[in-house]
């Protein structure tokens, strides 16, 4: 995993390679540590010292799917599963934050009956989780929500996309809601309490699926995993201001991207 700085204009070397990792999913930074899940031989999410730090002796392991995105809210981390082990609908591994040693399992499970394949996961100021996911039965994809953590949840209708696969769920500083259209090679903004249409789009580059805001919220950053660039946006304009590479190897095929503060 590659650490770059974040006004990368001139396209830099990272500063730093993290690992050695068995194909990360997802990479997610909250305040002095780096969470990363890696699921070829063990789906787990290994913790790091943020700023090229080193392993940390936490290991939370997910032994109920397959990760593919990770928000993390004060002491609890929510892990959004691919799929389910059972081969049920996908789920949302929830575990307690540790700050000891030793191997961690999750604590419960939310799922939903619509949650056929989960991908980006975010909290909220309130702890209201959103989760993006397709229907297992008819392949659209939408957000669904979790108020305060907990089920039941529900389907934002006005958030579906229509047959395909969504990709990274955001939230902004006002509160509005971000999801990244995969199909379409859109990132949607829903306004409070999300009870319509899109109120903004953002053009993106073809085959971006996981996206994460930058500092101060002025940037948001796309990685496109068949051309390996990293794409960076304006925020809230959707301007294309410029995009990095080096370093980065496209039969990879990286996906996982965060940003810190």
């Amino acid at each position: 995993m590659l650490q770059y700085h974040a006004e990368n204009k001139k396209n830099a070397p990272p500063l730093c390679s993290i690992g050695p990792l068995n194909r990360e999913g997802a990479v997610r930074v909250d305040g002095s540590r780096l969470f990363v899940s890696t699921f070829v031989s063990a789906n787990v999410v290994l913790t790091f010292g943020s700023n090229c730090g080193k392993r940390q002796g936490e290991t939370y392991w997910d032994t109920i799917g397959s990760p593919s995105d990770i928000a993390v809210d004060g002491q609890t981390m929510y892990v959004s599963n691919v799929s389910d082990n059972s081969g049920k609908a996908a789920n949302v591994a929830v575990f307690s934050v540790q700050s000891r040693p030793g191997k961690f399992k999750p604590q419960r499970a939310l799922y939903d009956a619509r949650g056929g394949q989960g991908e980006g996961i975010a909290v909220d100021a309130n702890h209201d989780v959103f989760w993006s996911a397709s229907d297992t039965r008819t392949g659209v994809g939408a957000i669904v929500e979790f108020p305060k953590g907990v089920m039941p949840g529900h389907v934002l209708a006005h958030s579906a996309i229509g047959t395909g696969l969504p990709g990274s769920v955001l939230l902004d500083r006002d509160g509005n809601l971000l999801l990244v259209n995969a199909p379409k090679n859109r990132l949607l903004v829903f306004a409070p309490p999300y009870d319509k249409g899109p109120a903004a789009t953002i053009a993106l580059n073809p085959s971006s699926l996981r996206c994460a805001f930058g500092p101060m919220q002025t940037r948001i950053f796309c990685l496109n995993y068949q051309t390996a660039a990293i794409d960076v946006y304006a925020y809230p304009q959707g301007t294309l201001l410029y995009s990095y590479w080096n370093g980065l190897d496209r039969r990879a095929e990286p996906v996982g991207i965060s940003a810190g503060s």
